[in-house]
């Protein structure tokens, strides 16, 4: 484990944003996880450039009020004990770095380092020389998995989808992601080479 690179994603990876919530708190209707996908702008009759406004202007209580997914904190804090270097890869912008640092660190996520607006992660992946990720866009995961095996965490958003990249590896919650970096490193899971996971 200590040369793994991990590249960790936040928002739908280790943390559930609160955005809803505080739409929810501030509009005084309820929003389903279904209006809360694609159906979002059309539930409060919102053009995009609203939302991304409204987003801007809430994005301190939105980062603040984030919750743990569960297990999550635990395993990263595995992997760093263990000697990985942690690397928070995020497409937040740089405005909300106090809000992030100060929440990893309520909720002891150790890191090593954190990249914001990282709206091309191959590119971050390949230049930090990471070797694995954790991530809920199956899409980036997709495109992350040509450089590295993918851990995808499993949410409304990618819930039912099919992807079908042999070193894309889903997972339903982070109780299970000890178990398939076991595999991993064993060789028993389809993988791009990887380092020896320490028991």
């Amino acid at each position: 484990m200590d040369n793994w690179r991990v590249l960790l994603d936040l928002d739908g990876t280790v943390a559930q944003n609160a955005g809803r919530r505080v739409l929810v708190r501030e509009q005084g209707i309820p929003i389903s996880d279904a209006q809360y996908g694609e159906a979002l702008l059309e539930t409060l009759g919102w053009t995009g450039e609203q939302f991304q406004a409204w987003w801007h202007a809430h994005q301190e209580e939105i980062y603040h009020e984030a919750e743990v997914l569960p297990g999550a904190a635990e395993t990263v804090r595995m992997l760093k004990e263990q000697g990985a270097h942690i690397a928070v890869v995020t497409a937040r912008r740089a405005e909300a770095t106090a809000v992030t640092t100060e929440w990893l660190h309520r909720h002891d996520f150790p890191f090593d380092q954190m990249i914001f607006s990282a709206d091309d992660k191959v590119a971050i992946a390949r230049e930090l020389s990471l070797n694995i990720g954790f991530e809920d866009d199956p899409w980036g995961a997709t495109a992350l998995a040509e450089v590295m095996p993918m851990v995808l965490v499993e949410n409304f958003k990618n819930r039912g989808l099919a992807i079908t990249h042999p070193h894309v590896h889903r997972v339903t919650g982070w109780h299970e992601v000890h178990p398939l970096l076991g595999r991993l490193a064993a060789g028993t899971a389809s993988q791009v080479p990887t380092p020896t996971l320490a028991d």
